[in-house]
Formats: structure tokens, sequence, C-alpha cells
């Protein structure tokens, strides 16, 4: 049986990262589904392996973590002898690296997220969607504002995926 568990739901985005790290480092895990509609992820186990109630919440051994991108560097770095590298040694590719990580999970993946779920994930559950969401704001934000930031330059090889990065 592996030591490592991962909580969470198959239609998560968040938890998807966190399998995409471990898959690329070869690493065994059990999964274990988390029941979103049934409020699981609000009970116990979740709860306390996230004061937060959210997925995915990890374990690997007596360590226990909370928040996808925290654990996605945990697994480059625990496991950085194994499978895909995903650890960027150079200092400045690293800083670079980071700006826009920053910019994905603060700009980018909120309004993505609030997308997928109201347009994609909400259908395949049979759950209504909320016709008020504002699509307009996403929409301008991938057309314009993302679209601008990135073009500066045009050299930042990282950001345009010609690497694997650790912050999947």
């Amino acid at each position: 049986m592996a030591t490592i568990k991962v909580y969470g739901s198959t239609y998560s985005t968040v938890a998807m990262r966190v399998f995409a790290a471990l898959y690329e480092k070869d690493i065994e895990f059990e999964f274990v589904p988390v029941d979103m509609r049934a409020g699981e992820h609000k009970k116990e186990p979740i709860i306390s392996l996230n004061p937060f109630g959210q997925i995915p919440a990890f374990e690997d051994g007596d360590l226990k973590l909370f928040e996808s991108r925290a654990i996605t560097q945990y697994i480059a770095h625990e496991y950085f002898d194994k499978g895909t590298q995903l650890v960027i040694r150079d200092s400045k590719k690293m800083a670079i690296l980071s700006v826009w990580t920053e910019v994905e999970g603060q700009k980018f993946d909120p309004a993505a997220s609030k997308l997928t779920w109201e347009l994609g994930i909400k259908p395949l559950l049979g759950m209504p969607t909320d016709s008020a969401i504002p699509l307009s704001r996403a929409i301008s934000f991938y057309a314009t504002d993302f679209f601008y930031a990135t073009e500066p330059g045009k050299t930042n090889k990282i950001k345009k995926g010609n690497e694997f990065i650790n912050r999947v």
C-alpha cells in the first residue's frame, strides 16, 4: 500500500495538479475520493487535514499538506531523483518562473476555475449553472490582460511551456 494519500475529486483541477506531479515523478499513491456534493470536504478526515475544508489534502507518512501548489513543490523537492525533473536549479529562471506562477495563481486561475466550474463541472454533476457569472470579465481577461502580460519581450521560454514547471 502506498504511503502517499491524496484526498480529492477527479473533477477537481487543483487535485489534478497533484496527480500530474505524482505521475511525472512515477510515484505510487492512494487516491481517496471525496464527495464534494455530499459535503465530505467539510467533515473528517478532510477537516483535520485542511482547516479550510478544501481539497486536495495530502499525506506522505506523518506529513500532512494542503494547497495544491505547496503539495506539488513538496513532491518536486522530496522526490527530486525520481521520474521527470521538476525543479529548476538556475536561480534566475526560478525567479522568472515564480513571477509567472504568481500571475497564474492570482490572475489566471480564479477566472479559469470559475469558468470550468460553471460551464464544465456543474453540468457534468447535473447542477444548475449560474447565469450571472461574469463571463465578460473572464473573457476580457483572457483576451486582453493575460495576452498583453505575456507579450513583452517574447523571450520567456519558461512561461511559454518549453520546460515542465514544478507548480503543475
